[in-house]
């Protein structure tokens, strides 16, 4: 029987509600996720709402762009989010 394998995936959601409760640029999810990477987290989970609270667009995209381990978006079960989905090609969609 093999070893048992715990990966940890943080997730980026408190981080851009926060900026945007701020109205500030900082704090950056792509920084938080760079340095979840860092301290060894397998994976970066973000949420994509239909109000677009907290993460945005551009964020997945800057995510997608610089982030090397897997990178799953979160959407609801609608035609502009899977079409968002399609071309930001996140590692998985939930």
């Amino acid at each position: 029987m093999g070893a048992l394998v715990i990966e940890l995936g943080v997730t980026l959601d408190a981080v851009a509600a926060l900026r945007e409760w701020r109205k500030a640029k900082s704090p950056d999810p792509v920084f938080a996720a760079f340095t979840a990477e860092q301290a060894g987290a397998a994976a970066i989970n973000v949420q994509l709402r239909g109000d677009r609270v907290g993460i945005q667009e551009r964020d997945v995209d800057h995510l997608r762009e610089t982030v090397s381990v897997e990178l799953n978006l979160i959407i609801t079960p609608r035609q502009e989010m899977a079409r968002f989905a399609f071309t930001a090609k996140p590692t998985r969609v939930t």
